[in-house]
């Protein structure tokens, strides 16, 4: 894809490193994986430890550059420290807001009959 002109000097400054939730299994591994092909440094995560290991471990011998961090992203702490880790790598430049937990307010209200 093109660079609009207007960026075109910011281009040298851009890494594409992308921010994936819920990367540990389904789309957010397989999103992992196409980014990964792409050339995208990753920061992946998931509640799940040896999920999250197993993709990362599969990204690596793909030649990509990931950093896996377990935790939940409702935890501010884990927040922070996802971020922390990105900027470490260059800057978010891509978000995939995958993680499944959406806590309290998951489905919509419903009224009752």
């Amino acid at each position: 894809m093109p660079i609009p002109h207007y960026t075109e000097r910011e281009a040298g400054r851009l890494k594409n490193v992308a921010l994936i939730t819920g990367g540990g299994r389904g789309l957010g591994r397989v999103l992992a994986t196409l980014l990964a092909g792409q050339g995208y440094d990753l920061v992946i995560t998931s509640r799940t430890e040896d999920e999250l290991q197993n993709v990362a471990a599969s990204l690596r011998a793909m030649g990509a550059k990931v950093s896996a961090i377990a935790g939940n992203v409702n935890d501010r702490n884990h927040r922070t420290r996802l971020l922390q880790e990105t900027d470490r790598m260059g800057g978010v430049s891509l978000l995939v807001n995958n993680a499944s937990d959406l806590g309290d307010y998951a489905s919509p209200l419903r009224p009752t009959l």
